[in-house]
């Protein structure tokens, strides 16, 4: 995905306030080699590049737009998120069961 694309997604889900705060959160993955990006030019005809996890395309896309800075995870990316993943089902569940014997 690229920088404006992710930030639309969490934005719509509640999961960043602004635009501004996914950068720096982005510049720390980046510093960690938990993501990598990589400029290409734009092409709405096969922004299937911008997929989560997609590797980047080595040809250049037609000029069809400004170049953007896309965003994919690195195999250690890959690693600590389904680490993270096979968290957090327990952790969630956890929480459910807190909040149950907890609500009147």
């Amino acid at each position: 995905m690229y920088g404006w694309q992710l930030a639309s997604a969490l934005t719509e889900r509640g999961l960043i306030a602004s635009i501004g705060t996914l950068y720096p959160l982005l510049g720390r993955l980046r510093d960690r080699e938990l993501i990598v990006a990589f400029e290409q030019p734009h092409d709405p005809d096969t922004d299937t590049r911008a997929a989560p996890g997609a590797a980047p395309v080595s040809t250049p896309a037609p000029s069809g737009g400004p170049t953007r800075k896309y965003y994919r995870l690195t195999p250690l990316g890959e690693r600590h998120l389904e680490s993270f993943r096979e968290q957090w089902g327990p952790f969630t569940a956890n929480v459910s069961e807190i909040i149950a014997r907890d609500t009147p």
